[in-house]
């Protein structure tokens, strides 16, 4: 049965609210609840964000989280993203200030560590790679032979090639730090 426009157009818009269609008895957009632009109602705030700066070395970066201490009580592992940027903000919800409406979100801003001395060899971050520099004897640079090559994880041997030059670069694959692509840089 046709019982006019206003039953019509309230049917296709689910009866935005009051006698019009509209959206309120004064035909005002948004007035009534279901109104296309009605004005959302603040709640209770949340507690305020909190912001932290973390130094982030070569070891975390290869375990791919790093501690944070958010209070004297507090302390919380921090997913690290791989590959990450000097200034990078990594958020963590929930963990801020406390408020009416729940806790707010720890904002920690990444200083990035590019070198770390381990085994007295210097390690630096080159992207997902590392770069380190290790002394080779004179008679296995000509004669070829394993060396030891230190690692995040621990050192592995890697072979030299006979009459290898001085500042010649060899690469250790797969031990280097987490990249973007999901696989591991090399050293």
């Amino acid at each position: 049965r046709f019982s006019g426009a206003e039953d019509i157009l309230s049917q296709m818009f689910g009866g935005m609210g009051g006698g019009s269609p509209f959206g309120g008895a004064a035909g005002g957009m948004g007035a009534g609840p279901g109104g296309m632009g009605r004005a959302q109602q603040a709640g209770p705030p949340r507690g305020e964000d909190r912001k932290i700066k973390l130094t982030v070395g070569l070891k975390d970066l290869a375990a791919g989280k790093a501690p944070v201490r958010l209070d004297a009580d507090r302390t919380v592992n921090v997913s690290i993203p791989p590959e990450p940027e000097n200034g990078q903000i990594v958020r963590v919800k929930g963990q801020g200030k406390e408020g009416p409406a729940g806790r707010g979100d720890v904002l920690i801003t990444l200083q990035i560590k590019d070198s770390v001395s381990i085994d007295q060899s210097e390690f630096r971050r080159d992207g997902k790679n590392l770069r380190v520099t290790v002394p080779i004897a004179l008679e296995t640079a000509a004669l070829g032979g394993r060396v030891r090559v230190p690692t995040l994880g621990g050192a592995v041997a890697l072979t030299v090639p006979e009459w290898a030059n001085c500042g010649a670069v060899f690469r250790v694959r797969g031990k280097g730090l987490p990249g973007r692509d999901g696989l591991p840089g090399d050293i």
